[in-house]
């Protein structure tokens, strides 16, 4: 299973500025706007992952960080209409 993942992950490190990205700049924006109780690592964390046109992003932090609350923001924007 790992090994498989990582695989994935070096795939998708082959990707470009052709590749689309997560979502939209005005997703993003929006999205963001509508959760104020972000600090600033989670929202960095939810940038770097709409920006991101990788398959897989990991996330890291120490419990407690955070790291739930930020991708479920990106999840919410990413279920957005139009998303696929």
């Amino acid at each position: 299973m790992e090994r498989e993942t990582i695989g994935h992950m070096k795939d998708g490190n082959q990707r470009g500025f052709a590749d689309p990205m997560l979502v939209d700049g005005r997703t993003r924006i929006d999205t963001e706007q509508r959760h104020p109780e972000l600090n600033t690592g989670q929202r960095q964390a939810v940038d770097d992952v709409f920006l991101s046109r990788e398959k897989i992003v990991g996330l890291d932090g120490v419990a407690g960080a955070g790291k739930t609350t930020a991708l479920a923001v990106v999840r919410d924007g990413a279920s957005m209409p139009g998303i696929e």
